[in-house]
């Protein structure tokens, strides 16, 4: 029998590298000597979101309200099936994000002013596929913030 304990906290840290998130969390659970080694921020670096939250605004909010999402260091945010408002960008500023990674993203109802914050906040931030797009609405043309991806 193993004593998995007894394991010294590299090898445990080496093995939990390649977990995703989820199964982060459940490491977590299983005692308080994982736990010290699974809270460790580098295991929460890199992050991609899962698929239901970037096809449905409120389950991207509830995804952040989870103490999961609070762990997170560096995010990509890409491909999303519904527009980024500024509640959604309030919940990014609630982490303690590092470096953020943002293309193909309609931020149409997202504020200047909240979407700078969140980059500011970021030490690293990089933006892909930046196109400055005009959308219409009420027959006035307004220019809109890069990133769009508008038909």
């Amino acid at each position: 029998n193993v004593d998995y304990e007894r394991l010294p906290k590299e090898i445990l840290r080496g093995i939990f590298e390649y977990l995703q998130p989820s199964d982060l969390q459940s490491v977590i659970l299983v005692s308080k000597y994982w736990k010290s080694v699974a809270d460790e921020p580098a295991l929460w670096k890199e992050f991609e979101l899962p698929l239901k939250c970037k096809k449905s605004g409120n389950k991207f909010s509830k995804f952040f309200q989870k103490s999961i999402s609070s762990k997170l260091q560096i995010l990509s945010l890409h491909n999303f099936s519904f527009q980024l408002n500024d509640s959604h960008i309030q919940d990014l500023l609630n982490l303690d994000l590092k470096s953020i990674t943002i293309g193909s993203i309609d931020l149409f109802n997202v504020y200047d002013d909240s979407f700078a914050q969140l980059v500011n906040n970021c030490k690293e931030c990089e933006i892909k596929e930046y196109e400055p797009k005009l959308k219409t609405t009420n027959g006035i043309n307004i220019n809109v913030l890069g990133l769009n991806k508008l038909n």
